[in-house]
C-alpha cells in the first residue's frame, strides 16, 4: 500500500511540474493567455474524455459476478 500511494503522489507530481512549466514557458515565448488558457483546458479535457466510454467498459467487462 505504501508503493501505490508513494506512486500515485509522485505522478501527480509529475504531472503537475509538467503543466506549469507549459503554460511558463508558452507566457516566455509570448503566447497570449488565451492560448495558454486553450491549452490547459485541451489537456484536462483529454483526460477525461474517454471516462464515460472506459466507465461503461469497465462495468461491462472488468468485474466478476
Amino acid at each position: 500500500m505504501i508503493v501505490a500511494i508513494v506512486t500515485v503522489v509522485f505522478a501527480q507530481m509529475v504531472m503537475i511540474t509538467l503543466m506549469v512549466m507549459t503554460s511558463v514557458h508558452m507566457k516566455v515565448y509570448h503566447h497570449p493567455l488565451t492560448a495558454i488558457s486553450l491549452v490547459i483546458s485541451a489537456h484536462t479535457l483529454g483526460m477525461y474524455a474517454f471516462s464515460i466510454i472506459s466507465g461503461r467498459l469497465t462495468d461491462r467487462w472488468g468485474r466478476g459476478r
